[in-house]
């Protein structure tokens, strides 16, 4: 294998310290110690002369090891290379190295200035160029690449990220972190190596860089923590076809069904004891206090099952018995535990945007990429009728001879007779007989006129699958599996997160009531499967199954997923840590400030209610002891989006690492009082554009401020028709802002421009373009929740910044910046509905507020009005249910 680096010591300690990563031998060629910047020089036909500026530097006055870079920087042997298998690069000299231009011939080097033997003489021929971009740094970059590949076809990159966290010398240029993935957007064949946490670097060498406890070097384990995420983006095709991950079948876990009803394909585990880690089971199976017990109900008795649902049961039951505790209503055992099963547990995410928000941030938005990619390669999903794709299916399944659990199995090896053979006629859907037990194929497909199965024209053709089987609350994927030469396309987390998106809607009968989605064990298969799964949200559970619902099991859940300090992604609550605390609990009555509220609503005439005629959820009365306590408390200083650290930080794609850094500097240096809390207020128009007002000038009357979004055009508060200009109060508006309220831009371009994706950007720039007229310039945005289309796309899909002719900051929803602390009231409605949801607590949220961390509260003004009148319908929870008597007279 030839290796081409340009890069530094992170690309070379990444090759060095890792070669069991490689399935043989390679060489390596490098050119190291400068900017893509100069290379670029080079192949426009512009070399440095080095015999030249020795007129202008000493070289015998640059310490050694530096000496040695300085000269590295004339070299351009990689340009040249033929024969390439991988080319690594990192971000290192594109942060380190200021450049120099030739005023005369134009080319460029970076010069220590010890090393200058007059200053003056030089700056007269030499002008400063300063440090590169990230815009320059990645346009240089993908120039590099483009030559490579001119002489190598398609080679690919691994481009890695130097980190700082032990060098505070460019702790200011860390949002070069976004380099690699702005290249991994633009062009193709790019695997962008991980952005480590502090938490997950493990230094070697400190002293090195500079001072005490400083360094660019890590030990082995760092750079294979960066490189891990690629491997299942078909890295792992490159370096050693064991470690591929890319192909997430668990062939140790099951057989292909042999009908379409699959009732006879439960998972067996009794074929995977050298893939998993094997429980021990003297000690791991007394689990009554358990902290990740996890009760399952099976639901043979529920009023929905039909006659056979029993023997659906009592088979899977037998088949996972290794996986499974079993409570008194299951009487015969003959397998013991081994396993820890692999759950995403369904009560974390309310939504399908909350999961995605948790996966996005666990892979640094690598998955969430995944999906993109293969969306715009015309890849799309839906379930699908077995009989109609068994030679698709035959061709998937033998597409490679070693998946993730090992080789495969010979089941998997059957020809597409043995399979069922080619069709003869369309096999139609059928809707399940039973809504809690049910087997459902889902597959990725792509569009193909005229392609046929065996007699039948399907027009479209099969590249992967999953087989999703409900069994009463638990969700289980028997088999997930990608056709092997389309993998590095992302068709499998296309897939994975179709299936997620379809369990999580909240209109589906078919998956209601369920609580956890099953994948095998959560240490079965090799590394790239086992950090899939943790990717993707699963984790270790001790399920105790029962047969009967009366059998009421109490458990503690595991905490999911951390992002920042300790919070979790979607418990919305604040950061619990040591400090004073805000309370703005209130017993009986609010204390209703009349002069406020009048005032309130003299800025905005009568405050009718929300969408149109519909009466609210929550009284705003509620919402004004909330904000009449914040004001009050001189901890409290309200932010809006213009009050953060940005300078020229456009990096949206990382959620602002470096504004994030420069916010808690500023609090260490004094610049910012540590006492105290900072909240961001934000408001969603939505459907309500006279309640967002009346809202916010309850606000501006306790000198509070928010950062509002409003809609530009909006298809009515019934959704449908073209769309129509939004009834935004201007005189309103621009009070507010004089007030310090600041106003972005609420995207919902692709719903106006009704759904055509050629014309998404031009309807974005358009909507900016016109709230900037009216209001000045508008400086944020977040996109609307909608309805995606059939390939999945909603207003989020879209790297508007990437294309549009506005500098514009993407602040919330996909991507953010960062809090110590969120909440949301998304879909409050729907979920109180669903039975309540102590996550929309406001009250509570606020109460764990620390000072010295900034939080932000999401709070759509349509769910509050004076009109109250009652609970909605099925809401159990006793603080909303106390809140509701509270006003109701």
């Amino acid at each position: 294998m030839k290796i081409l680096v340009r890069g530094d010591c992170c690309s070379m300690r990444f090759l060095k310290k890792n070669r069991h990563y490689f399935d043989s031998d390679y060489s390596v060629v490098i050119n190291e110690k400068a900017p893509n910047a100069v290379f670029v020089d080079s192949l426009n036909g512009i070399n440095p002369d080095r015999s030249m500026l020795r007129r202008y530097v000493d070289e015998n006055r640059i310490d050694e090891s530096k000496r040695y870079y300085f000269q590295c920087q004339f070299e351009r042997s990689v340009l040249d290379l033929d024969g390439v298998d991988l080319v690594v690069m990192d971000n290192y000299s594109e942060m380190n190295f200021q450049l120099w231009r030739s005023r005369a011939l134009g080319w460029r080097v970076w010069v220590p200035q010890e090393a200058i033997l007059n200053k003056d003489m030089f700056e007269a021929d030499f002008i400063s160029d300063g440090y590169r971009t990230l815009e320059q740094s990645a346009n240089d970059a993908i120039r590099f690449i483009e030559h490579i590949r001119n002489r190598n076809p398609n080679v690919p990159v691994l481009y890695l990220n130097q980190p700082l966290e032990y060098y505070p010398k460019l702790v200011d240029r860390k949002h070069f972190y976004a380099l690699g993935l702005l290249i991994k957007d633009r062009i193709e064949n790019i695997y962008a190596g991980k952005i480590l946490d502090l938490c997950e670097l493990e230094p070697e060498d400190l002293g090195t860089g500079g001072g005490p406890d400083k360094t660019l070097h890590f030990t082995a384990g760092t750079y294979i923590k960066m490189v891990e995420p690629c491997l299942d983006e078909g890295l792992s095709l490159i370096l050693k076809p064991k470690l591929n991950a890319e192909a997430m079948s668990t062939e140790n876990l099951s057989s292909v069904p042999d009908s379409m009803n699959m009732e006879n394909g439960a998972i067996s585990g009794s074929e995977s004891v050298n893939s998993a880690k094997v429980l021990d089971t003297e000690n791991r199976c007394t689990i009554q206090n358990s902290s990740n017990l996890f009760p399952i109900f099976l639901g043979q008795d529920d009023p929905d099952c039909q006659p056979e649902c029993v023997q659906i049961v009592d088979k899977l039951i037998v088949g996972l018995q290794e996986y499974f505790e079993f409570d008194e209503s299951v009487l015969v055992r003959t397998k013991r535990r081994r396993y820890e099963c692999a759950l995403i547990s369904l009560d974390r995410y309310p939504t399908y945007g909350d999961y995605e928000s948790v996966v996005k941030k666990s892979g640094k938005g690598n998955r969430i990429r995944l999906l993109k990619k293969a969306i715009a390669a015309g890849y799309y999903c839906e379930q699908f009728a077995w009989k109609n794709h068994i030679p698709d299916i035959h061709e998937i399944n033998t597409s490679k001879p070693i998946r993730s659990g090992g080789e495969m199995k010979s089941s998997y090896m059957r020809t597409v007779d043995e399979l069922g053979g080619a069709p003869n006629k369309i096999t139609k859907i059928i809707d399940p007989k039973c809504k809690k037990h049910w087997s459902i194929p889902f597959g990725v497909f792509k569009n193909v006129s005229g392609y046929r199965q065996g007699e039948i024209e399907v027009n479209k053709k099969l590249y992967g699958y999953i087989l999703l089987h409900r069994r009463g609350e638990l969700a289980i994927y028997s088999l997930i599996i990608g056709h092997g030469d389309y993998l590095s396309d992302g068709i499998v987390n296309l897939l994975h997160h179709h299936v997620m998106q379809w369990i999580l809607h909240p209109d589906n009968k078919l998956t209601a009531g369920i609580k956890a989605v099953m994948y095998g064990g959560i240490d079965q298969g090799n590394d790239g499967l086992r950090d899939w799964k943790r990717r993707e949200g699963f984790q270790g559970y001790v399920v105790k199954a029962s047969k009967s619902a009366a059998c009421n099991v109490v458990f503690a859940k595991n905490v999911s997923p951390s992002i920042d300090n300790g919070l979790t992604a979607n418990n919305l609550h604040a950061d619990t840590g040591d400090g004073l605390v805000i309370n703005t609990s209130v017993h009986g009555k609010s204390s209703f400030n009349k002069k406020s509220f009048l005032d309130a609503l003299n800025l905005y005439g009568d405050g009718v209610s929300r969408r149109d005629e519909v009466e609210s959820e929550l009284p705003l009365l509620h919402y004004e002891s909330i904000i009449k306590s914040l004001a009050s408390d001189s901890r409290v200083e309200f932010i809006t989006y213009d009050d953060l650290d940005w300078g020229d930080d456009y990096n949206y794609t990382e959620s602002y690492p470096v504004e994030f850094a420069r916010w808690r500097d500023s609090l260490k240096n004094g610049q910012r009082d540590p006492e105290k809390i900072y909240l961001l207020l934000q408001h969603d128009c939505d459907s309500g554009p006279l309640s967002t007002m009346q809202m916010a000038a309850l606000e501006a009357s306790y000198s509070a401020k928010s950062s509002i979004m409003l809609f530009n055009k909006w298809k009515g508060f019934k959704g449908v028709g073209e769309p129509e200009i939004y009834p935004n109060d201007w005189e309103s508006i621009r009070k507010l802002k004089a007030l310090g309220f600041v106003f972005g831009y609420h995207c919902n371009s692709l719903e106006n421009c009704n759904y055509a994706i050629g014309k998404v950007f031009e309807e974005f720039d358009a909507d900016v373009r016109e709230l900037s007229e009216k209001l000045g310039e508008i400086s944020f945005f977040s996109p609307h929740g909608c309805r995606a289309d059939s390939f999945g796309n909603v207003n989020a899909s879209f790297e508007y910044p990437l294309h549009s002719e506005h500098k514009i900051r993407w602040v919330h929803n996909k991507h953010s910046v960062k809090f110590n602390g969120y909440y949301s009231d998304g879909g409050l409605a729907t979920r109180l509905a669903k039975g309540g949801d102590k996550l929309l607590d406001l009250e509570s949220w606020i109460d764990k507020l620390v000072p010295g961390r900034r939080y932000r509260a999401l709070i759509h003004a349509q769910y509050y009005s004076n009109e109250y009148h009652k609970p909605v319908s099925g809401a159990t929870d006793d603080w909303y249910l106390s809140i509701c008597k509270r006003y109701s007279s």
